[in-house]
């Protein structure tokens, strides 16, 4: 992934934090929360599987 790409999903899952915070309705947060983890993920990856793999040895 270029840095290009990295500064751009970043700045994505920021938006959508801020967003989720000032969200008012409850789906409107949850929403905004899976979309900043979404963004998250395509930086780090799929964090939820890495730890539950962990967590099974």
């Amino acid at each position: 992934m270029s840095g290009e790409d990295c500064v751009y999903f970043m700045a994505r899952a920021e938006a959508e934090l801020d967003l989720a915070q000032r969200a008012e309705h409850p789906k409107a947060v949850e929403a905004h929360y899976l979309l900043a983890q979404s963004y998250l993920d395509r930086l780090y990856g799929d964090v939820s599987l890495v730890e539950s793999e962990g967590r099974a040895n």
